[in-house]
């Protein structure tokens, strides 16, 4: 039996999670050890198939078997012919180890799948299929650690789509759930792929930019921005716009949460004067020409 990829991915994204864990605490502790082992034998296990392990299983008894009914032959009983005795050692595992494997084997087969699904569920918002808050915290810890350390930029991008509250009001839940699934779809194809793009919490989205200075995650919020301002949504004939706070790590020693903080401080500023816009941390780096820095009409 082959496993699925879905089954390959949900695994390694297991492993993923277990690295990420013993980076981050400094590579110390029993725990953390014993959770990579488990991740590494849960990959290791799905990739290569039940029926080949089982045949990798039985062989290794059959060469024990006859290796230790020989070494027993000639040390204690020299004098009795060893022919009989290997033949009998080498069929016996053949016939006892294939069912006990394989028994053995399905049931880490299942636990494997469903410790990976655990972990995909964990990391996953149901509605759009990216990654939550838990998620996002634990791939920007490492990846600004990775930054501070090489001395390379990074930055944070904090969404929000505009009057939503006003959206679910006046086109039902259904519609206002369409319009989420719709903005991270289209903020999705639109990120570069080492990004990190997550749903933060109701109708907001998070994105950090690995090796991008604010200029350069400025552009893309913009593009963002524009490309959710053009893009239909079914039922909502006035679409959606959604404003953007961009902040960047300043310093090595600036923390993930102060990052985000800065973020969320210039998302309030874009609403705030106005919405469907984007607010950089620093307005020196706003984009030359750019509506980013146009206000919007008021509601």
């Amino acid at each position: 039996m082959r496993p699925s990829i879905g089954s390959l991915a949900r695994c390694k994204k297991f492993r993923k999670m277990c690295w990420l864990k013993m980076v981050e605490a400094g590579g110390h502790g029993i725990g953390f050890g014993r959770l990579d082992l488990q991740a590494r034998l849960n990959a290791w296990l799905l990739r290569v198939g039940k029926w080949r392990v089982v045949a990798a299983i039985t062989m290794l008894c059959v060469v024990a078997s006859v290796l230790m009914t020989w070494f027993a032959n000639a040390v204690f009983m020299p004098h009795v012919p060893v022919e009989e005795r290997l033949y009998i050692s080498a069929v016996a595992p053949l016939i006892i180890a294939p069912p006990i494997s394989a028994a053995v084997l399905s049931l880490l087969y299942q636990l494997a799948e469903a410790r990976a699904a655990l972990v995909t569920m964990s990391e996953t918002d149901p509605l759009t299929g990216v990654g939550n808050r838990r998620y996002f915290l634990e791939r920007a810890r490492l990846a600004l650690a990775e930054s501070a350390a090489n001395g390379k930029s990074a930055s944070i991008i904090l969404l929000d789509i505009d009057k939503f509250k006003r959206l679910n009001d006046s086109y039902g839940h259904a519609l206002g759930d369409e319009a989420i699934m719709v903005v991270a779809n289209v903020c999705r194809q639109g990120l570069r792929a080492g990004d990190v793009f997550c749903r933060w919490g109701g109708e907001e989205f998070i994105v950090l930019l690995p090796a991008a200075g604010l200029r350069a995650a400025c552009g893309l919020a913009e593009r963002l921005r524009a490309s959710v301002a053009a893009t239909a949504i079914k039922g909502v004939p006035e679409g959606v716009t959604i404003s953007l706070g961009v902040a960047e790590l300043r310093s090595g020693t600036e923390t993930l949460d102060q990052m985000i903080a800065n973020a969320d401080r210039q998302l309030y500023l874009a609403k705030d004067l106005g919405r469907n816009r984007v607010e950089p941390m620093d307005p020196a780096w706003a984009l030359e020409g750019s509506n980013a820095r146009i206000r919007s009409p008021e509601d």
